[in-house]
């Protein structure tokens, strides 16, 4: 019966190899070297993008891809060689380019068990305190990349609004908050559309559209169609009238039809068939130009995701388009007869 022992080292020569064949005092090298050179680089980036918060990121990437990299070249140059060859390399190459280098006198003693198993327990001492020390300058980056994410996620914005314009088939660069023309056309004809739509009687129907889309009306445009449905209603015009409106066919969206006031204004220009019938018979059909005015007003998104409101009428009000006008759909032409809505 044989018994098993655990043979264990009398005396360390070197540094235990603790990732990819690096020591200890090795990967703190690299660590700090990655640090001296990735932080300032990375940090000069983002204050020249404008998100110093950004750096961090940035930083904490390129240092652990440099880590990663450099060990992985000192565990390729160490493969299969001796101890201590890189360092040897190395300063032959300095005195081959007639740097001085320091030449020590290594001598070997010799002495007693008891000297050699103190030094060996001091040499691992001085390991475990050289790992612990690594350990706690990673732990150091981790927190300082921990704390510029929480910093750059609590500065981020909880919502961002990005309009699509209908037509991506050439692409499209988008910025947040930036409202394509087309998507203020199509807010435009679409609210506008539904407000004239009156499906049964319009003494009931005008007002029911009016509060219904009134999440997309500015307060002054809806006191302006409140009066001008009272208007209506004392003349005679609402009582059992069915109206409609669509696009006048060759007229859609150009990129002409809508004027760029600023960036929370604009002017759309509608061309529309209106029509009108009551109890069944025909009272108005005619094609009119519609300028609308949109503005921007982002105040509740539960009601209104869009962040834009109708503001009643620009320039000179709607106008009858004439003969001319509907022939021609690239003519910009002014119309003529102004037509009451």
């Amino acid at each position: 019966m044989s018994n098993d022992h655990d043979v264990l080292a009398d005396r360390l020569n070197a540094e235990p190899a603790i990732f990819k064949g690096c020591s200890s005092s090795e990967l703190g090298t690299i660590v700090g070297l990655a640090i001296a050179v990735w932080l300032p680089l990375s940090l000069l980036l983002a204050w020249l993008l404008g998100a110093i918060t950004m750096g961090f990121g940035i930083a904490g990437v390129g240092v652990v891809a440099t880590v990663v990299a450099l060990a992985t070249l000192f565990q390729r140059i160490k493969r299969g060689r001796p101890e201590g060859y890189y360092q040897q390399w190395l300063r032959i190459r300095l005195q081959a380019l007639g740097y001085l280098v320091h030449r020590g006198c290594y001598a070997r003693g010799h002495g007693t068990s008891g000297g050699r198993s103190m030094r060996r327990y001091r040499l691992e001492i001085d390991n475990v305190r050289a790992h612990l020390r690594s350990l706690w300058i990673v732990i150091g980056l981790q927190g300082l990349i921990i704390l510029a994410l929480w910093i750059g996620w609590s500065q981020a914005p909880k919502q961002l609004r990005v309009y699509v314009p209908p037509d991506l088939r050439s692409g499209a660069v988008l910025a947040a908050e930036e409202v394509p023309p087309a998507n203020v056309y199509a807010f435009a004809f679409y609210i506008f559309q539904q407000l004239n739509r009156w499906s049964e009687n319009g003494a009931t129907d005008y007002g029911h559209a009016i509060f219904r889309i009134s999440p997309y009306l500015t307060p002054r445009y809806r006191n302006d169609l409140i009066a001008d449905m009272e208007l209506k209603a004392r003349r005679g015009e609402l009582a059992f009238r069915v109206r409609g409106v669509h696009e006048v066919p060759g007229h859609g969206y150009e990129e002409r039809r809508v004027d760029v006031l600023s960036a929370d204004v604009w002017v759309v220009w509608l061309d529309l068939d209106l029509l009108e019938s009551v109890k069944g018979m025909t009272v108005k059909q005619t094609s009119i130009r519609y300028p609308i005015r949109v503005v921007r007003q982002a105040i509740d998104p539960e009601t209104n995701p869009w962040g834009l409101a109708l503001d009643g009428y620009g320039a000179d009000g709607p106008r009858r388009l004439s003969k001319a006008d509907l022939s021609e759909s690239d003519s910009d032409g002014a119309a003529v007869d102004k037509e009451p809505s």
